[in-house]
């Protein structure tokens, strides 16, 4: 049982917690029935952050928004503050002329910060102060600020693919085990960080979180690689719901709507159907408003396979994801997507785009980033200015009703807001 460390504050956090841990098999239960003004997560969400997810609801089956990660940061061939003889602002804005409703942004190594308060960056370079700029530059234009957290290993201090022996999320929820304390110092540098985003009426930004994302993976980040014989998977729920109890009850965090992903075996294919059963997984109705699913359209796939099977594939797993979260009656979304540095083809974004997402509700469908081609060598995932797809791109979204940019997202927006 996850517990908390045993200095003076956190004994009485730590009562608070066993009793939550004893209560929670009524307190679902209890906690959804006293709803009445919202029904996120968190009972003490901000207004905004319930108007966000009132809004999400509101669109379903009806409007999809487009989204893509790191957008402002850099793109392919350019990077902010740094190389960038187009002057880029944005791979997706320089492509068609609008940005991403959604703009995805990842915490991963702001807990550097602890050993070294001079840090001032996260994962693939991205600066804080920027950072906090562009959210809140996101924000003011009527964009959704999304975030991921590829978090270091609170044991070994390596990367989120340091695994180490299949036991950190066991060890992390040991009461005041040294792994316990460390990782308690990663969640207060989060907390501190989600609750300096204000905007100009100095109130919280109402945000988009996924902790510990693809969590029906086995053996691809140490929150989802386990020793079976000492740490069991289904500890992932109980990590899961400590993080969102420490952040609501103990840094009172208040601007976040979670969101909980899945994965198709950490960019891989599965080949049986069984192996998606996230229930050891799923924390649970009472911490989760949005359940997504990081799908990506793979070349290695097409080696052994047709382009139709791929095709299928995906539908079937759209299909999965949608029912799974119409059970639980929560918000679907595509919380990552693309075509690892897809080739030329037709139609791309305005026929084999619909055709994969277009019987779906999702919420928002989330392109992975474009490495800046400059230091970061790795596989893009999204249209960028001079690729051969860039027309297509154009003409999805001059034609498009269904999916929605920043301009008409910020529209429909203010009118909700304004009727509700």
């Amino acid at each position: 049982m996850p517990i908390f460390p045993r200095d003076a504050y956190s004994k009485q956090v730590y009562f608070a917690f066993i009793l939550l841990m004893c209560i929670l098999p009524q307190s679902s239960k209890t906690k959804n029935n006293s709803r009445q003004f919202s029904e996120t997560a968190d009972d003490q969400a901000t207004p905004n952050t319930i108007k966000l997810y009132r809004f999400l609801k509101s669109i379903q089956n009806k409007y999809t928004i487009i989204g893509h990660q790191d957008d402002l940061a850099y793109g392919n061939g350019w990077r902010y503050n740094g190389y960038n003889p187009q002057k880029y602002v944005s791979d997706i804005y320089n492509t068609c002329g609008d940005y991403p409703g959604v703009f995805g942004w990842d915490l991963g190594q702001i807990e550097n910060k602890i050993k070294n308060p001079a840090v001032n960056y996260v994962i693939n370079g991205v600066i804080i102060d920027d950072l906090k700029k562009w959210i809140k530059q996101v924000n003011t234009m009527g964009g959704i600020n999304y975030f991921s957290w590829h978090a270091n290993n609170p044991i070994t201090g390596g990367n989120s693919w340091d695994n180490g022996d299949g036991t950190v999320v066991c060890k992390i929820l040991e009461q005041g085990s040294q792994s316990n304390l460390e990782f308690n110092k990663y969640l207060d540098i989060l907390a501190d960080f989600f609750l300096s985003l204000k905007d100009e009426n100095n109130q919280l930004i109402p945000i988009l979180f996924r902790p510990f994302h693809e969590a029906n993976m086995n053996n691809c980040f140490w929150w989802n690689f386990f020793n079976s014989g000492k740490c069991s998977h289904n500890n992932y729920k109980i990590l899961w719901k400590y993080v969102e109890y420490y952040f609501t009850q103990v840094k009172q965090v208040h601007n976040i709507l979670y969101v909980f992903s899945l994965n198709d075996n950490c960019l891989g294919y599965h080949k049986n159907e069984e192996t998606m059963n996230i229930i050891n997984e799923y924390p649970g109705d009472d911490c989760v408003d949005i359940v997504g699913y990081d799908l990506y359209m793979k070349n290695s796939f097409l080696a052994s396979n047709t382009f139709e099977s791929l095709v299928q594939h995906s539908i079937s797993h759209n299909k999965f994801v949608t029912e799974f979260a119409q059970q639980h009656k929560k918000i679907p979304a595509i919380t990552e997507a693309g075509w690892e540095n897809y080739p030329a083809m037709e139609g791309p974004f305005t026929q084999i785009f619909p055709g994969v997402f277009g019987n779906y509700n999702y919420s928002f469908v989330l392109f992975w980033r474009n490495p800046d081609k400059i230091k970061d060598f790795t596989s893009y995932y999204c249209v960028y200015p001079d690729h051969p797809n860039a027309k297509d791109f154009k003409l999805f979204y001059s034609t498009t009703t269904k999916y929605i940019f920043r301009s008409k997202l910020a529209s429909m927006r203010n009118k909700f807001i304004t009727a509700h």
